[in-house]
């Protein structure tokens, strides 16, 4: 057992030497819901499927293009090749849209941690506390479905949980379908938090200008701006109570307005141009924290700034193990948080509280 211990140990090892990326290095899913940018950004073809247009979706962001999520609900799932660290107080990660003044389409965005660890978005997700989170004019738990109509050219009915129906309408700008055309089913449902209408026809400049919010939104100021921008710290639960996420391993954008305005603006939908951890390099002194033995789990053990920070009830011996299974440190942990100075090389180590386990990687 101790030998197939130390050989996956040694694979993660290997892995972690690779350095941080700042950009997104994959998409797990787009599901768009229909809109007039859906099927061209990016571009479906005959005999795309759902991975195809994944790695279309990567593609489009590598060369700064922008990917459209449709209307209200419509959403994409991306990943990083590392942890994006919680970095307490400061902004922790950009969302790149196409927002411009008067040109605001908000998405939500929500985090995910890979706390299962087998590489997939099926964790608990928290969404980003915004501006308009208490704003009595958001809806929490909104959901809607979508109708696959008989022709490309037919507007796509819509049906509501609050009693409402609409279409998003097919207009003569974007005259190809619009509901997405590698996906089979009929109907289409999405649910989740549905922010005010932000589109308002301004008759002195005859058009419709889409206003902003403060913060907390993609696709709703410009990139050159703070207002994209965002905090770990603002993590909440379906409930709406604030959450401690030490890190987190998967984002998710969805379009957060169900909101059709005039002219060749049409509905509104959020458009995104890649996701970038605003502290890569921090990350590396940050815990990538995996309970090897989590069966009651009593400490919580990270790494930062040069130190292994443990917090435990109860005392406990402390041992550090390089990735070959070599003692490096050890100590006698008293109780409460104790702080311990390590300065490592780069690699995987094994931190042993107890009969726990733990691993941080240091990169």
């Amino acid at each position: 057992m101790k030998k197939i211990v130390i050989s996956i140990i040694l694979l993660l090892a290997v892995q972690a030497q690779a350095q941080n990326q700042s950009y997104i290095t994959k998409v797990l899913e787009y599901v768009p819901a229909p809109g007039q940018f859906v099927n061209v950004l990016p571009t479906y073809a005959s005999g795309d499927n759902a991975t195809s247009m994944c790695a279309k979706c990567l593609e489009y962001f590598n060369q700064d293009y922008a990917v459209s999520l449709g209307a209200y609900g419509g959403y994409i799932t991306v990943g990083f090749d590392h942890t994006i660290a919680n970095e307490s107080g400061e902004y922790d990660i950009k969302v790149l849209g196409n927002a411009f003044a008067g040109g605001a389409e908000p998405g939500i965005v929500l985090v995910s941690a890979d706390t299962n660890k087998d590489g997939l978005p099926n964790d608990d997700w928290y969404e980003l506390k915004g501006s308009e989170y208490n704003n009595a004019a958001t809806f929490h738990n909104y959901e809607i479905t979508y109708y696959k109509p008989t022709s490309s050219t037919d507007n796509v009915r819509w049906t509501d949980n609050q009693n409402k129906e609409g279409n998003v309408l097919h207009n003569s700008y974007h005259t190809q379908a619009y509901y997405p055309q590698w996906i089979n089913m009929s109907t289409m449902t999405f649910a989740g938090s549905r922010l005010p209408d932000n589109g308002a026809y301004d008759s002195s400049q005859s058009k419709w200008i889409m206003a902003a919010y403060d913060y907390g939104y993609a696709d709703n100021q410009p990139n050159t701006s703070d207002g994209c921008k965002l905090k770990l710290d603002w993590a909440v639960d379906k409930n709406g109570n604030s959450v401690t996420v030490k890190g987190v391993d998967f984002i998710r954008i969805y379009t957060a307005v169900n909101q059709a305005v005039g002219g060749y603006v049409g509905e509104i939908s959020t458009e995104v141009t890649g996701v970038e951890d605003l502290h890569p390099a921090k990350n590396g002194e940050s815990v990538i924290l995996t309970g090897i033995n989590p069966v009651n789990k009593n400490s919580e053990v990270y790494f930062s700034n040069g130190e292994i920070i443990i917090q435990r009830e109860y005392p406990c011996k402390v041992y550090v193990y390089n990735s070959q299974g070599t003692l490096i440190q050890q100590w006698n942990h008293e109780g409460g948080m104790q702080n311990i100075s390590f300065t490592p090389s780069k690699g995987l180590y094994i931190i042993q509280t107890g009969v726990e386990r733990h691993k941080i990687i240091v990169q």
